[in-house]
């Protein structure tokens, strides 16, 4: 793949991914009430949300965005670590190229 392929790609993905933030359940009541002051700790606090809170992420666009994010991540990182590990230093040493000894 040509380096204008992958930043073509690359930039696209980034483009269309962005989403807005479907993870968030939004508080509906608070014991004790959101920004009350307490004189000693509470023995418990209860928190009642709109919706079911989500514990995976694979069920919700937010999470599949997230995870096609991390996995273009992964990938350019594992391009960078080639180039810096095997073709620079083969460049430096004056190796003969690797697209067939042009």
């Amino acid at each position: 793949m040509s380096r204008c392929t992958i930043f073509a790609m690359t930039f696209a993905a980034m483009l269309t991914s962005p989403l807005p933030a479907l993870a968030h359940a939004h508080l509906k009541a608070a014991s004790p009430a959101a920004g009350a002051t307490v004189t000693s700790a509470p023995v418990e606090v209860v928190l009642d949300f709109f919706e079911a809170i989500e514990p995976n992420l694979t069920r919700t666009a937010y999470g599949w965005v997230l995870l096609l994010k991390l996995t273009l991540f992964a990938v350019l990182l594992a391009l960078a670590a080639v180039n810096r590990f095997r073709l620079t230093p083969a460049l430096s040493r004056g190796a003969p190229s690797l697209e067939g000894g042009h």
